[in-house]
């Protein structure tokens, strides 16, 4: 796999990480704050991408700076937000359209009109318009995202999911809220040497495609080292020499 941030890429591998600004000692309390939060509603986030979760955990002012690897207790009914809105979503965003009480109402009707062609884009709607009409954050997550969220988990989903990377200009990764997570998932940190270990995986898988790319020539050189399962074109030169070749 290509190497990110130093990390071999994990991206679609089936394990979700977690990356916490301190040690987690309460899966109550071990979701992002709203300040980094993508929607900024309550829930764990974690993401199949192990650099995105070392950057949320290494965010400024990280006090002890922790990546746990999510261990679902049993498998997890995740809500699609990439996929097309079914009819009872539809009917609980046209619930909150109508509501005629403070501005949330007025900002998802505005996103409403935009025809979202899934929730995701429903979400973003509804956070672009509150931004330029400067509603509070805090009035748009009690009025529309976790409702929304609300009714979800009332419907048996334990989270949702869609595809993160567009706001932090990353390669595109897998999101996953876990709105409780306390009840449905054990999160298993990952040790300094497990960390090391992922480091140097994406080290020996990028350092033959950047010899080959530094200079076309080596091409050759770099396919027959790691066909002979060497890990650099450097240790298959050594033992060539040391066989009198």
């Amino acid at each position: 796999p290509a190497a990110i941030r130093g990390y071999a890429d994990t991206r679609g591998q089936g394990t979700q990480y977690h990356g916490a600004a301190s040690e987690v000692t309460d899966l109550d309390e071990g979701h992002y704050g709203s300040s980094v939060a993508y929607y900024g509603a309550q829930g764990l986030y974690t993401t199949d991408a192990i650099d995105v979760a070392h950057g949320y955990a290494h965010r400024k002012n990280a006090k002890a700076p922790s990546i746990y690897a999510v261990d679902e207790k049993s498998p997890s009914r995740i809500f699609d937000m990439e996929a097309a809105i079914s009819d009872d979503v539809l009917a609980e965003i046209r619930r909150i359209v109508d509501d005629p009480y403070g501005n949330a109402g007025e900002v998802a009707g505005l996103a409403f009109d935009e025809a979202p062609k899934n929730l995701r884009e429903f979400f973003d709607g509804v956070r672009e318009h509150a931004a330029s009409e400067r509603i509070p954050a805090d009035e748009i997550q009690e009025s529309v995202f976790h409702p929304i969220m609300d009714f979800l988990e009332a419907q048996g989903f334990h989270g949702m999911s869609h595809v993160g990377g567009r706001r932090t200009k990353t390669p595109a990764h897998k999101v996953v809220i876990y709105f409780s997570p306390d009840e449905v998932v054990r999160l298993r940190k990952l040790s300094e040497d497990d960390l090391a270990q992922m480091r140097s995986t994406a080290g020996k898988a990028e350092e033959p495609t950047k010899a080959a790319e530094a200079d076309p020539a080596s091409a050759f050189a770099a396919h027959f080292a790691e066909g002979l399962g060497f890990d650099t074109i450097v240790q298959a030169r050594k033992f060539a020499k040391e066989q009198g070749f």
